[in-house]
């Protein structure tokens, strides 16, 4: 079967292992939220998109909950007059926008970003004051003041969405690494059966 999967997506991670361990975090963070909650919502079509993108089904506890609001929708239950509010789902704010828009230097969202810079920051026994929020949001790729990055950071940093994306990034990363350094095995081994070639030839 050809693979028709966009690997250039954030969401994507090559290999079984790294996608049923993210999944079955997802899963478990999916139902710590109550039914019918924004938080759960996002944390379902995180686990959609995530399957989509990779290429696995998806599992049958998230089919559910999809077909549990639509019915609740198609039955004229009056706290599911839309879809939308049949799943709990609100629409974003502009805060969440300028969260989810791509950090064109990392090539993760906003959120993902501050999140890693801030928590690299942490690790590093920086203080997390004003001045540490000032320093990651002007250290983007697409700056942004330090209250913005603030507040993106408080709440972005324990979504599921956000950890889905990080797990993708660091697997992705790992394999461009360990595809790379085939690479350059690959291009000494040549360039040493050349130069062996070369010597017999001159012989």
């Amino acid at each position: 079967m050809t693979n028709t999967i966009d690997s250039s997506s954030r969401y994507y991670v090559a290999g079984i292992d790294a996608f049923e361990h993210v999944l079955e975090e997802l899963d478990r963070q999916l139902y710590s939220f109550d039914p019918r909650t924004h938080e759960r919502a996002l944390a379902l079509f995180a686990i959609i998109e995530w399957c989509v993108v990779n290429g696995r089904a998806i599992p049958p506890r998230v089919g559910m909950d999809l077909m549990n609001a639509y019915e609740n929708f198609m039955s004229l239950d009056k706290d599911a007059t839309t879809l939308d509010a049949a799943l709990g789902l609100r629409r974003p704010t502009k805060g969440a926008r300028a969260a989810a828009a791509l950090d064109f230097s990392s090539g993760l969202s906003t959120a993902a970003a501050v999140v890693v810079a801030v928590e690299q920051r942490k690790a590093a026994d920086e203080s997390i004051d004003d001045a540490l929020f000032n320093a990651v949001g002007a250290a983007l790729g697409r700056p942004i003041s330090g209250g913005s990055a603030k507040a993106i950071y408080y709440a972005n940093h324990d979504r599921p969405a956000v950890f889905l994306e990080l797990r993708a990034h660091k697997k992705r990363e790992a394999k461009e690494a360990i595809e790379a350094a085939e690479n350059q095995e690959a291009a000494v081994r040549l360039r040493e059966r050349l130069g062996s070639r070369d010597g017999g030839n001159k012989q």
